[in-house]
């Protein structure tokens, strides 16, 4: 192989492997993720179909389209699995039974937004719930329920 074919291929292969970085890095548009991403940092999501969150994730997933767009990506914590006990009370978090500790939560309490909860209960086959760390300005499990997992995109890192 000649020395230019060579460079050809590095090349190819470098700008292939630097697009398919970039193809999954979004920036946030809303602020239901701060303080641990802001609004309009950038964020990566990994994953692939057989990806399956853990408590703790932070994951980006799509609604139902009676919900929003299809084209609409949500960023929030996941903070229960299926078969967990799910309850809020008194802006805390319990987890079968245990109230959760939350260091990242940001905003006032983890109420309700005047709707009767969505997902307090045990969280059903391959459900999730999620809740954003800004639980002032999250629309998240408390208002849309249960996350199926079938619509996980995948696991958000944030850029370096």
């Amino acid at each position: 192989m000649s020395r230019l074919a060579a460079y050809v291929i590095v090349s190819i292969s470098v700008v292939s492997a630097s697009f398919l970085a970039c193809s999954n890095t979004y920036t946030m548009k809303a602020g239901s993720m701060e303080p641990t991403i802001m609004q309009n940092e950038i964020v990566r999501i990994t994953g692939s179909s057989e990806y399956r969150p853990q408590r703790g994730d932070i994951v980006a997933y799509r609604v139902d389209s009676s919900i929003a767009p299809e084209d609409k990506v949500f960023v929030h914590r996941c903070v229960a699995v299926e078969g967990d006990e799910f309850l809020v009370r008194e802006g805390n978090v319990y987890l079968n039974g245990n109230k959760l500790t939350e260091p990242y939560v940001h905003g006032k309490k983890t109420e309700y937004y005047g709707t009767p909860p969505r997902c307090e209960e045990k969280v059903p086959a391959g459900m999730i719930v999620v809740l954003g760390d800004n639980r002032d300005n999250a629309c998240d499990s408390r208002v849309i329920g249960h996350v199926a997992v079938k619509n996980i995109v995948g696991k958000v890192e944030k850029m370096q």
